[in-house]
């Protein structure tokens, strides 16, 4: 009976492990190659498997890895994948408990397309864009469309987009963006001729600027557009990535007319007119004024602070704790109510679109002995201006001083906005005549 139960207990675990990659979802491959033809390999070391971009696998993915002759034992380590070919991948040992052999197994996440012509074709497009990013790299990507040579959305751009979604959702090296960052980006990105010299592998830096300004407000890593016409009985797709850190790259790929001939000429939206925002950089930086009470002031101050704030009354008041000077802790630099991470005296440069825009500052009081902090005042001070931004390319960029005044009864934030303008002192002065003699001329005169 006992022999029966272990045989039977053994064959499910056998079922179970065999039929793992269907259950799962994962893709079997195995190790072909060790680092420098060792015959064991370990954590930080290299192996190179037999699966590649034909089995959907890129930089980045994690693979499990099981000994070959004990899979029933599972995973004894995790690599990640630095480099690819179309059937081949080179992985580095990430975590391991046991030495790595050729023969192995290796499983990876199984990437099911929805169509298989194209999805590989995205996955050798999706290797170009990501070649400069170490593997261990979250990217942060949008697909800004795919359109016909009129810039138009067809059925055939839907299922471009569709599918690219579809392997990014799938990649844990990706991250793409939540609903409100793409209505945000709405308006704001144009079609790839506006950035891109049709027919050509050059680009227009200006509008590339103003996109890559766009893609840091955004904490955006990388854009991908493309375009496709149909040439010689072939669909011509054309992919243009924009690298907020890489730089720009096009990427061509031709794909069979007849498999996609329906999706076509099926438009879905005609091109509209896009007139992109223009942006303007704005320096922000704050300096904070501090408070030297005298001893006479630090009494009748500890005593209207108490009336507002009881913890100061028995923290500070009443225990008689001192202090001899106030400054502004716990600053909070907004635009548009995002917080901005600046320090006292640092200038960040902001690209703002046109419009108008809140900026705001807020502050406590903060109480100190020397060099040590005594209490922070739970009284918060907070002030805001609007700053509006306009389509002229000539102005000077605008500047924002912020000064914080922790004056008690006088608290205070002051905003000073500006343009600053170079000037040059000129001093006028008169041209001199210097007089030089040049040989002898005899003159008579009657």
């Amino acid at each position: 009976m006992r022999k029966r139960f272990v045989l039977l207990f053994l064959f499910l675990m056998f079922s179970i492990l065999f039929s793992e990659s269907h259950l799962l979802a994962l893709t079997e491959g195995k190790v072909v190659e060790t680092e420098n033809k060792r015959l064991f390999v370990a954590k930080g070391e290299s192996i190179t498997v037999d699966i590649g971009e034909k089995d959907g696998v890129t930089k980045g993915d994690v693979l499990r890895i099981l000994k070959r002759d004990e899979r029933y034992r599972g995973p004894v380590g995790e690599c990640i994948v630095t480099r690819t070919t179309e059937g081949l991948s080179t992985c580095q040992i990430i975590k391991t408990g046991r030495e790595v052999e050729t023969g192995d197994i290796v499983l990876a996440e199984r990437l099911e397309y929805f169509d298989g012509t194209l999805g590989r074709t995205l996955i050798s497009v999706i290797k170009e864009m990501i070649e400069p990013y170490r593997p261990e790299a979250k990217i942060s990507v949008y697909f800004a469309g795919h359109f016909d040579t009129q810039n138009r959305l067809t059925a055939f751009s839907q299922i471009v987009a569709r599918e690219f979604l579809n392997i990014t959702l799938s990649k844990k090296q990706f991250r793409t963006l939540e609903k409100e960052e793409i209505g945000r980006l709405k308006g704001l990105i144009n079609y790839p001729d506006y950035y891109f010299k049709t027919g050509a592998d050059s680009y227009y830096i200006r509008e590339v600027d103003d996109l890559k300004k766009i893609m840091a407000k955004m904490k955006l890593d990388l854009i991908l557009m493309g375009t496709y016409e149909v040439k010689n009985g072939n669909v011509v797709v054309s992919f243009y990535s924009v690298d907020r850190t890489f730089g720009v790259k096009k990427v061509v790929r031709t794909l069979p007319k007849e498999q996609y001939s329906r999706y076509l000429k099926e438009v879905i939206e005609p091109m509209k007119e896009i007139k992109p925002k223009a942006s303007r950089e704005i320096a922000v930086s704050y300096k904070s004024e501090h408070f030297f009470p005298s001893s006479y002031e630090q009494r009748n101050i500890a005593i209207k602070e108490a009336q507002e704030d009881v913890e100061f009354r028995y923290g500070v008041l009443e225990r008689k704790v001192k202090f001899n000077r106030i400054s502004p802790a716990n600053v909070l630099v907004k635009i548009n109510e995002v917080p901005l991470k600046l320090s006292e005296g640092e200038i960040q440069n902001i690209s703002l679109e046109e419009g108008t825009h809140k900026i705001s500052c807020a502050f406590q009081p903060a109480f100190y002995n020397g060099s040590d902090l005594v209490y922070v005042s739970k009284r918060k001070f907070t002030k805001e201006i609007f700053v509006e931004i306009t389509g002229e390319v000539d102005k000077p960029k605008i500047n924002v001083d912020i000064i914080i005044s922790p004056l008690p009864g006088r608290e205070d934030i002051g905003f000073d906005v500006y343009r600053k303008v170079d000037l040059v002192d000129k001093t006028i002065k008169e041209v001199g005549v210097r007089k030089e003699t040049k040989g002898k001329v005899e003159v008579y005169k009657d």
